[in-house]
Order: C-alpha cells, then sequence, then structure tokens
C-alpha cells in the first residue's frame, strides 16, 4: 500500500466534508462504495479499509462536535457563576476588552470542563486580566451569530476554527482573583518570553513597524493598523505576515549553524533542532500557519534522526491530519486553506512553471526575461502558490491582484534579511536592549521599505481588482485542471497513462472558459427577485429582473464612529459580490439619513453603477455631499425624480415615483424621503423610506388610490412616529416587512405599529 497517510487524509476529508455540508446519513453510500471497489479493485483491500476507516472516524468525530456545539449554545442566557483560566492576552478593542477562558465549572456544574469561551469586559469597568489568571465572576452567556446574510460571515464557524463555543457578557459584578498563574510551567514561560520580546519591540521601533515586525515574528498581526493590513493585502504579499515554511527554513538554518559550533553527535542535534521548533511555535500564536510549518519541519527532522529519505507529501499529508484531527473545523479556516494551499500549489505546480518559465525566457522577443535579477525556481514558486489559491482569496476577499508577481519578486529580497535580523535582534533584546538597538536600526529600514512597497503595489490600479463569487463547478473544474497538469508534467512519482491527457485538458479549460462566463455575466432568471440585505439598523434592498437588470435600494450605514465597521465594505459589497452582481442599473437613495445611504459609499468606489435616483433636497448633509462627490469624479448619471415619474427598469417591471412633489413641504430628510411603488406584472411592492406621519397623511390626500400594494416596506423601522392608520388602510397590504438592527438602541419596531398591523391582518416578517 503506497501513502497510507495520503489515503488517511483523503478519508478523513471526505468525513469532515460530509457531516458538515451533507444532512445524510454516509454508511449507505459507503457501503456501496467498498462493494464497487472490491469488484474493481479486489486487490486494494487494505486501501480501501483505511480509507473507509478515516471516513467513519471523521464523520463520527465531527458529528460528535456538532452535538456538542449545539448544546452548548443552549446554555442558558441568565446570569451564571463561572470559574475558568485566562488563557490569552487582552484583546483591546473601541469599548470592550476581550480575552480567551478555559472554563472549569459553571454554577458550580463540571459539564462544561475545559471549554472555551470569550469573556467581554466593557472597557468603562476599567478591569485587567493577566495570562494564567484563575478568576470567579458573573456573567450571561451569548451563542455566536450565524450567517445572516446569503453568502455572509458566520461568526459561530469562525468561532469553531479555534475550538471557541460562545461568548460571556460581563454582568459587572466582583471579579474574584483565585490563583495567579494558574498554567503549566512551560506555557508560562514560553508566553512570558513572547511578551517580554512583544514589548522589547515596541520599545526598539515605532508603532508600524513594530506591529509589522510582531506579525512576521511571533504571528501577532492584532496590532496592525486596518490600512497597512489592506496595504499587504491588495498587493498579494499578506502572507509575509503569517509565520510559514521560510520562517521555518530560517529557524532551521539559524540552529544548524548554531549547533554546528558544538561538537555532539548529529541526532542530538537533531533532537535540539526540534526542540527549538517546539520552543517557538510555543512563543508564537500557535495559529495553522506556524502548527503546519512546525509540524513539517520537525518531521523533516525526524527523518533524518532515522535515517529515513525526506518525503515532502508525506509531510505535509501527516501535518494537515494532525490538524484536523485536533480540530476538523480547521477545514474552513482561510488560515487553513491558504497555508496548505500554498505548499500543496508548490508541489503540484512548481516543475512546470518552472519549465515554462525557462522556455520564455529563451524566446527571441522574451529574452530580455533572462536578463531579470530572480531565478526561475523563484518565479515559479510565487506563481504556484498564487495559482492555488486564488480561488480561496476570491470566495473569502472577493478580490484578486495583476501585480502580486512583481510586488512578491521585490519582497523575496527583503523579507529573509527581516526574518534573520529580526530573530537575532528579538532574543538580543532579552540580553541587551542597547546591543539590539544597533541592529534595530538597520532592521527599522528594511521594515520601511516593506511598507512602502505594499503601500505602493496595492495602490497601483490593477492591484485589487473586485470579483464575483465563482460557481462550486467553475472552482471544481480549476482544481481539476490544476490536477491534470500536475499529473501531466509529473516524473516518476505518478505515472502518467493517459494518451489524450492534452485533448481532456483543453476541452476542460474551455469548459471552465464557458462556465465562468456564465457565472459572472450571464444570470438567466424568469422572474422578479427581491432580497432584503441585513445591514444591521438600517435599510438595504436588492432588485433583479429577469432580464438581469438590478436596482439597489438604500445601503445601509455604520454607527461605528472608529472606523473599524463598514457596513459598506463588509456586508454590502460581499453580499452583492456572493449574489453575482458586479453592475448596478440603478441605486436609488430615499434620503440621505448615513443608516441608509453611507454604505453606498463603498459601493459607488468599488463596483460600476449606471444610475442614481435621488430626490430634491431639502438640506444638503455631509452624506449628500460625500456621494455626490464620488458620483461626479466617476461619471455617474443622477437621475433627480419628483411625484409622477415613471423608471422603466425593464420589461414589465417599473418604478413610479409617489413621493415627494416637485415643491417640497417638509424641511426635514426623513419627511422628503422617497415613497416608490414597484410594479411588475400584477404584483406591487411600495417602498417607503424613513417617511414621518405628517408626511404619510400629505401621501395618503394626494395619492390615495395608487399606493394599494402587495407588499409594504413598513417606514422608519417600525418607529411609532410612522405607519399611520389612513397609510395602512391605502395601502392594504398582503405582507408587510420591517428592516431593524437586532437588539437596536430604539426599541424598534414599535409595539403599537407591531399590533396595528396584526390588526390589519398583514404578516409581519
Amino acid at each position: 500500500m503506497k501513502r497510507p497517510i495520503l489515503i488517511a487524509l483523503i478519508g478523513y476529508i471526505i468525513g469532515i466534508i460530509w457531516e458538515l455540508y451533507l444532512k445524510i446519513s454516509i454508511v449507505p453510500f459507503l457501503i456501496f462504495a467498498i462493494i464497487i471497489c472490491i469488484i474493481i479493485y479486489y486487490r486494494s483491500s487494505l486501501s480501501i479499509i483505511l480509507l473507509v476507516t478515516s471516513i467513519l472516524i471523521a464523520n463520527n468525530v465531527t458529528s460528535y462536535l456538532n452535538n456538542k456545539y449545539e448544546s452548548i449554545y443552549n446554555i442558558s442566557t441568565e446570569e451564571q457563576i463561572y470559574i475558568g483560566t485566562i488563557i490569552s492576552n487582552e484583546n483591546e478593542g473601541d469599548y470592550k476588552s476581550s480575552y480567551t477562558i478555559k472554563i472549569e465549572n459553571i454554577n458550580g456544574k463540571t459539564k462544561y470542563k475545559n471549554t472555551k469561551l470569550i469573556l467581554n469586559i466593557p472597557k468603562k469597568q476599567n478591569i485587567k486580566l493577566e495570562y494564567g489568571n484563575r478568576i470567579k465572576f458573573s456573567g450571561k452567556y451569548i451563542a455566536p451569530e450565524r450567517q445572516r446574510n446569503y453568502g455572509g460571515f458566520d461568526y459561530s464557524e469562525y468561532l469553531k476554527t479555534l475550538k471557541i463555543y460562545g461568548t460571556i457578557t460581563y454582568s459587572g459584578s466582583e471579579i474574584k482573583l483565585l490563583k495567579k498563574e494558574n498554567i503549566n510551567i512551560i506555557e508560562l514561560f514560553t508566553h512570558k518570553i513572547s511578551n517580554k520580546i512583544d514589548k522589547n519591540i515596541k520599545k526598539l521601533f515605532q508603532e508600524t513597524e513594530a506591529s509589522i515586525l510582531s506579525s512576521i515574528l511571533l504571528g501577532n498581526n492584532q496590532d496592525i493598523n486596518e490600512e497597512i493590513k489592506q496595504s499587504f493585502r491588495n498587493s498579494g504579499i499578506y502572507h509575509i505576515l503569517v509565520i510559514s515554511g521560510a520562517h521555518m527554513s530560517y529557524i532551521i538554518l539559524g540552529l544548524t549553524y548554531l549547533l554546528d559550533k558544538i561538537n555532539i553527535s548529529n541526532r542530538k542535534k537533531v533532537i535540539l533542532k526540534i526542540l527549538g521548533i517546539l520552543f517557538f511555535i510555543l512563543i508564537t500564536t500557535k495559529s495553522i500557519s506556524i502548527t503546519r510549518a512546525g509540524i513539517m519541519g520537525i518531521i523533516t527532522l525526524g527523518a533524518s534522526f532515522f535515517y529515513r529519505r525526506k518525503d515532502t507529501v508525506n509531510s505535509v499529508c501527516l501535518s494537515m491530519l494532525i490538524i484536523l484531527i485536533y480540530n476538523p473545523y480547521s477545514i474552513n479556516s482561510i488560515s487553513f486553506q491558504l497555508s496548505y494551499g500554498g505548499v500543496i500549489g508548490i508541489l503540484a505546480l512548481n516543475n512546470p512553471y518552472t519549465k515554462l518559465i525557462k522556455k520564455i525566457s529563451k524566446n527571441k522577443i522574451l529574452g530580455a526575461l533572462r536578463n531579470i535579477p530572480i531565478k526561475a525556481e523563484a518565479i515559479a514558486v510565487i506563481l504556484s502558490a498564487q495559482t492555488m489559491i486564488i480561488p480561496v482569496m476570491i470566495l473569502n476577499f472577493h478580490t484578486t491582484s495583476l501585480t502580486f508577481l512583481f510586488a512578491n519578486i521585490l519582497v523575496s529580497y527583503l523579507i529573509g534579511i527581516i526574518i534573520i535580523l529580526g530573530f537575532i535582534c528579538a532574543f538580543l533584546s532579552l540580553i541587551s536592549l542597547e546591543i539590539s538597538g544597533f541592529l534595530a536600526i538597520f532592521l527599522n529600514i528594511a521594515l520601511k521599505i516593506l511598507i512602502l512597497t505594499a503601500k505602493f503595489f496595492g495602490e497601483m490600479p490593477l492591484s485589487k481588482i473586485y470579483v464575483t463569487t465563482p460557481s462550486k463547478i467553475s472552482i471544481i473544474l480549476y482544481y481539476i485542471i490544476i490536477l491534470k497538469e500536475a499529473i501531466h508534467n509529473c516524473r516518476g512519482t505518478v505515472h502518467c497513462v493517459s494518451k489524450n491527457i492534452n485533448r481532456t485538458r483543453k476541452l476542460l479549460i474551455i469548459f471552465l472558459i464557458i462556465t465562468l462566463i456564465f457565472n459572472n455575466y450571464i444570470h438567466i432568471q424568469k422572474n422578479l427577485k427581491i432580497y432584503f440585505i441585513d445591514v444591521g439598523q438600517g435599510d438595504s434592498c436588492l432588485i433583479m429582473t429577469p432580464n438581469n437588470k438590478k436596482v439597489l435600494i438604500d445601503g445601509g450605514g455604520t454607527m461605528n464612529s472608529s472606523g473599524s465597521f463598514d457596513v459598506g465594505e463588509d456586508t454590502l459589497l460581499p453580499y452583492l459580490l456572493n449574489r453575482g452582481v458586479k453592475k448596478l442599473d440603478y441605486i436609488m437613495i430615499s434620503h440621505f439619513d448615513a443608516d441608509h445611504c453611507q454604505g453606498l459609499i463603498a459601493i459607488l468606489n468599488s463596483i460600476k453603477v449606471k444610475n442614481i435616483i435621488i430626490s430634491k433636497q431639502a438640506e444638503k448633509v455631509y452624506n449628500y455631499e460625500k456621494i455626490m462627490e464620488i458620483v461626479v469624479n466617476k461619471k455617474i448619471n443622477v437621475m433627480v425624480i419628483k411625484r409622477g415619474d415613471i423608471i422603466k427598469v425593464d420589461n414589465n417591471v417599473e418604478i413610479k415615483i409617489i413621493y415627494p412633489e416637485s415643491k417640497l413641504y417638509f424641511d426635514d430628510i426623513n419627511s422628503n424621503s422617497i415613497v416608490a411603488k414597484l410594479i411588475y406584472n400584477k404584483f406591487t411592492m411600495l417602498f417607503t423610506g424613513d417617511v414621518e406621519s405628517r408626511a404619510e397623511q400629505r401621501i395618503v390626500n394626494i395619492a390615495k388610490n395608487e399606493l394599494k400594494s402587495t407588499v409594504l416596506k413598513i417606514a422608519h423601522h417600525g418607529s411609532k412616529t410612522s405607519t399611520t392608520e389612513e397609510m395602512l388602510k391605502a395601502v392594504n397590504p398582503q405582507i408587510a416587512l420591517i428592516g431593524v438592527g437586532k437588539n437596536n438602541k430604539f426599541g424598534h419596531p414599535n409595539k403599537e405599529v407591531i399590533k396595528s398591523l396584526e390588526e390589519k391582518r398583514s404578516k409581519d416578517i
């Protein structure tokens, strides 16, 4: 049986994916598969047994964990007494401080012992906790939010990749410190070393450079400014902020250099190198990429210890299997996908790319490539890794870059210097800040060049190209083509027998191109589709017509003054791209309150918009000025509408403007909101913005016979200042929709409005 670890890994992945994404029993399929396999491959019975066994184990383990998570999510939300140990540093936010805590008991019961939760403490409490503190406190458990929009972020799934089961909100009563340093001596020692290095880095460097170096050396990227992070992402070099195989190579080289000065046996040197890698893993954040690089380093060294030949494929497979056994949900982690995607890409595509680049460099026209001061192998490594992780980047960030190669080539010279000098500087700082300060001068220059490189390439026009979410079939075909290419170019490891592989590959490429075009540009629909988007306390609605015209009504907005979360960038834009929307035919802005229009700023800056629909403004507020500035710069057509106007969106689809009139009767933003009626055959829907009761009265007076609609979007999030009896009677909807933020501070929707709707027998959703 060749490569049993690979077979076990494949089975384990199948078992996990089946349990996570298919809600049917795997047993009948396994029985059927075993019978077929035995008939066809009767000589490979051991491989089949191993594959089936690993599938069953993974499937059952994941099922058990799923049930455990669901059980904990049902913990009482009433205030309870918790005892546990802090196992992380403080994560300081704008309004709260967060710690990871390992629970010992809840209300004296040990049912959830060793469960990890996040403890949130409001900053106004002014409470500081330390790593290893064993504490007793009261708080309320909150289950993590699940996905709220199509393709949106799922906080519960993210926490599962960290083995965290939810959060506790501190109730405000006294936190009792039961014991300090309630942690094992190894973890405590390595944590102190890590903290000391981090503090010394902050003493030796300015804030930006310190945060970058701390991320490169320790895997701690929490302190990096979001703007800097975005520059690294846009330029395609964000991976250098994550500890990877390159770091491990330099560590092993450094340890080898030092140990060669000591007169001990080679096997003892190997043991010391392994201990060095373990020490390094422990002083870092222990992320998946760090763990992967560490395990692979240890396996490689272990092979030399036992006088075995190094097998990179087995190293990758075994490290992946260990990580998935520890936590099956790691398979959904972006860090897992990028880390292993890059490594697998290099293994599968490095040789083909190297041959291709060398072949190109021999061409007379492209011969200048030979003068580029970087080896073909180095360029091939960059291209191989990027080729494999492109779908992962698109699925998670909806962007791709055409400048990544040039940025990576420049950074490849720099990153080695930073890693080597950084480690020397960091460990010297534990002995003397003065000596390490001398090295810090040169290291600081390298860090500044790195940051400038990220900013330069990150701001180039083709560095950040928004891409709609590809279909699953597109992604599958993409990886099939890569697999075919890898098999076709392999020598020795896999025996290639297909005579028609070139023809097959070409057909797959053509099929993939057609699929991608279909996915991005040809969305055939039969009916009108209306999607209400969860933008928190605000409104946003996407309309897609039978002929694929797209209308966005309002875009929500953020009330976060710190700017750390933007509804447009973080919620609305990903939603549109997940829906395959990269161009909008119309954006209608009901009015310019932040919770209706601020999210549109990111949309206007990111995707193509043909028309903006607004009404005459009683006052020009900041959001109006900001949006109109973008509209003018991008030369977007502005349609200033009034009562009686009709916008022909598509065949059988039009928007009739009910309000405001050409003359404005009120001087506030809300009362001048656009009220528009969507008409599609016999279906109608009334959009009302945030009109107040006095405006509703005016609307009823001038347009009573035009208001009747199938669906009513309730005005002003169900506030008591809107939705009058007369308005409801005139509209007489079958369905009423209210857009509100969960647990919003305004108390929306108002109970009297809900009561009125129930009395009118409208369906409240």
